[in-house]
């Protein structure tokens, strides 16, 4: 066997171990997020490819002691099928795609160590029929379950988000639950 032929093979190796790593790290952090915010298996009964992925970076200084840096970025996303009863014995089903896109970043130096730079942001993204649906940030979506409980799983996650609270403490709350995730 040539040498470029077993590199190759090495590489090809590689690459399907870092995609099995990187399942496994969604199937964890899906588990993580079920049991913080409740979810049980019922609760997935109409939901496939339910996923969690989780990007959380801290870093920190040895020469500047208050110097702290955290960037996160947490995807939420599912299919949920909507089955509609058209008689007694036909039923129809549509899948609608659902993803909440949550990010978070902290930026503390000396300068500002008492009020550091911190923003955070949701995002929820919805394709399929789904009727009328209406999303305010960090607060449960308004929607017709008409078209099916798709909604359930996300508003499950939002309860961990009080919208009533400032600004800094709902990233806090979006933070707690990345590091919860993430630990």
């Amino acid at each position: 066997m040539s040498e470029s032929t077993r590199l190759q093979q090495i590489d090809d190796q590689i690459e399907s171990l870092e995609k099995q790593i990187i399942q496994l790290k969604n199937e964890k952090n899906a588990m993580k997020l079920m049991k913080l915010c409740d979810i049980t298996d019922d609760d997935l009964e109409r939901v496939g490819n339910f996923q969690v992925d989780l990007t959380y970076d801290r870093h920190s200084s040895e020469q500047d002691e208050y110097l702290s840096n955290i960037n996160g970025k947490m995807i939420v996303s599912y299919n949920y099928t909507n089955v509609h009863f058209k008689s007694p014995t036909k039923i129809e089903t549509d899948i609608c795609t659902v993803k909440l896109t949550v990010t978070y970043n902290l930026y503390q130096t000396y300068q500002n160590r008492y009020e550091p730079d911190i923003e955070s942001s949701s995002e929820i993204k919805i394709h399929g029929n789904v009727g009328n649906w209406d999303y305010i940030e960090n607060e449960k979506i308004e929607y017709s379950d008409k078209n099916g409980n798709w909604g359930y799983i996300i508003n499950k996650i939002l309860e961990h988000i009080d919208h009533d609270e400032s600004d800094a403490q709902i990233s806090n709350d979006w933070r707690n639950i990345m590091e919860t995730i993430n630990e």
